[in-house]
């Protein structure tokens, strides 16, 4: 009972077949009709289970259905209305489940149905020749007439069969498309997801950490300092926690999404601040007329920032940086980050070292680039420079 499209196909087989071979006509040499024997029976037998065996094991079972077909037009004096049933089946069948190259499987159907016919009608001819003596012309031209339209009737309702068998290849092959570009579209999404917590959870401890290392210095000595940083920490914990329900909101249903916009280039100064409560002196500069980017690419441009100022508060400390926001070229913004020299004080923050491999695959998203190296504005600094087309 797993298998509920395989008890499907036993309820509608069994009736069709059964009543196909019980309407077949058959003749003995006196040309009296008579019922289907035990040879008929024992050929829809074995139809019947190369049918169901074709679901598994489909050329071996196309292979003893044909023979079985071959048996059935030797057997029977007259036209099988059980055989022309399968070979229309197996029109659609070959057309619908087996690759398309395989023509050699069409070829073969075509060549089997037309000499079973022809078959027919030279046993059928000489059949009722000897019985009914067909001597006149009218008599020869009435029977090749009749069995040239029942050629033409069987050639044309394989290709129809055929036709439509194409037909549902090309509508399942179209399903498993979209099947294919949804499971693609979960993994993007479940990757953007895991790739914006890293950021918001890469940022938010280290300024904490950040925070909380410098508190602990300023709290003998400066206990304003002190308080300031644990308001800063506070700051940042929200702050943090927003993002990440706005960015796990895709997950429930539609009524329920925070709809708030994520952050852009209206939230790097925001940025700036949290990186300076942590010891970071920025210097920023934004050249050429600024542009209005859409949310994706805005995006894109604040996780970078915020990446590039988490790495230098995670390994350098309390330094000078400089940001600048590049707007000369027509297509593109050039974003470049550089740090000075850290001065060490703050205990190192354990990483995975995938920060800048991080911007340099939301760089290629947009089909921008991203490079780092020594930085040119600090001796011994660092330098992270990217550049999105806009």
């Amino acid at each position: 009972m797993r298998d509920k499209s395989l008890w499907r196909q036993v309820l509608v087989q069994t009736p069709v077949l059964v009543l196909l071979s019980l309407a077949d006509v058959d003749f003995d040499p006196g040309l009296t009709p008579r019922p289907p024997g035990a040879l008929t029976a024992a050929i829809t037998a074995v139809l019947w289970v190369g049918l169901l065996w074709q679901r598994r094991r489909p050329e071996p079972a196309l292979m003893l259905l044909a023979a079985t077909l071959t048996v059935l037009a030797v057997a029977t004096n007259g036209f099988s209305l059980l055989g022309y049933a399968v070979v229309c089946w197996q029109a659609y069948f070959i057309a619908a489940n087996l690759p398309v190259r395989r023509k050699l499987w069409v070829t073969l159907l075509l060549l089997g149905a037309v000499g079973t016919l022809v078959l027919s009608t030279v046993r059928s001819y000489f059949f009722l020749h000897q019985i009914l003596g067909l001597d006149s012309t009218l008599g020869l031209q009435q029977f090749f007439v009749l069995y040239s339209a029942l050629i033409f009737i069987t050639l044309l309702s394989i290709a129809l069969c055929w036709q439509l068998g194409l037909r549902s290849r090309r509508r399942r092959l179209r399903l498993e498309e979209l099947h294919a570009r949804a499971e693609l579209a979960a993994v993007t999404e479940r990757t953007r997801i895991a790739r914006e917590m890293h950021d918001i959870v890469a940022h938010s401890l280290t300024a904490v950490i950040a925070q909380a290392d410098g508190g602990r210095y300023a709290a003998r000595h400066n206990p304003e300092a002190a308080l300031q940083a644990l308001t800063t920490i506070s700051h940042t914990g929200r702050d943090a926690l927003t993002q990440m329900r706005q960015l796990l909101s895709v997950l429930r249903d539609d009524d329920t999404r925070e709809t708030s916009s994520s952050p852009g280039l209206e939230r790097i100064e925001e940025l700036l601040h949290e990186a300076q409560r942590g010891g970071v002196h920025i210097d920023w500069h934004e050249t050429g007329t600024r542009r209005q980017l859409d949310p994706a690419r805005g995006l894109t441009v604040y996780r970078i920032v915020q990446e590039a100022l988490t790495n230098i508060m995670k390994h350098a400390g309390p330094t000078d940086a400089r940001l600048e926001v590049d707007w000369s070229a027509a297509s593109s913004v050039r974003v470049s980050v550089d740090n000075a020299p850290g001065t060490g004080v703050y205990e190192a923050v354990d990483s995975t070292g995938r920060g800048l491999q991080g911007m340099r695959e939301r760089a290629r998203i947009h089909g921008g680039t991203a490079r780092w190296g020594n930085s040119q504005y600090y001796e011994g600094g660092f330098n992270v420079t990217v550049e999105i087309p806009t």
